[in-house]
């Protein structure tokens, strides 16, 4: 539940700028997960986003951004496939409810019209870019001094890739 997660982070042994990320990140994704639900956002229960894997991911973020001192968050538009996938509440339709529900209130655009008949953007990844208030940017001068990759398992035919870039910014 929201609550247990909340209550966990804020008693780790972590700093309070983590706390403060990790929070606003689970934030975000319990208020879309209590609006598709019909649930008080404290009760909400966190199937997959609640997996244990999806806790270190968040707070791992979360560690990472405080560790190297970020201070702003931009993004390009996330692309999510079409069609349906099987989950713990049955088969729902891509994007999923808490990811468009996230959709609905952001700034950042959703790309809703790619080839791939799978969830490509989950609440975790939607939920990251919205409570750490990621700016899009469709057009940012940035010059990466550092850039990462990481790899999905899924098969979609084509390559899953998330890439992170840290530099500067020229406005």
């Amino acid at each position: 539940r929201y609550s247990d997660i909340r209550r966990m982070i804020e008693s780790g042994g972590v700093t309070d700028r983590v706390k403060r990320y990790a929070v606003a990140i689970f934030d975000v994704i319990a208020d879309a997960e209590a609006k598709v639900h019909g649930a008080r956002k404290a009760d909400v229960a966190f199937h997959e986003v609640g997996a244990v894997d999806s806790v270190v991911d968040i707070t791992g973020t979360a560690i990472a951004l405080d560790l190297l001192d970020i201070e702003r968050f931009y993004c390009a538009a996330p692309h999510d496939g079409k069609g349906s996938v099987l989950c713990r509440h049955g088969v729902i339709p891509v994007p999923v409810p808490a990811v468009a529900e996230m959709a609905k209130h952001s700034d950042i655009p959703l790309v809703v019209d790619e080839d791939v008949n799978t969830e490509m953007v989950t609440p975790t990844g939607f939920g990251i870019l919205k409570g750490l208030g990621a700016q899009f940017e469709p057009r940012i001068g940035f010059v990466p001094e550092k850039t990462g990759h990481g790899f999905g398992k899924r098969d979609t035919g084509r390559i899953g890739v998330l890439r992170v870039s840290l530099g500067t910014v020229h406005e």
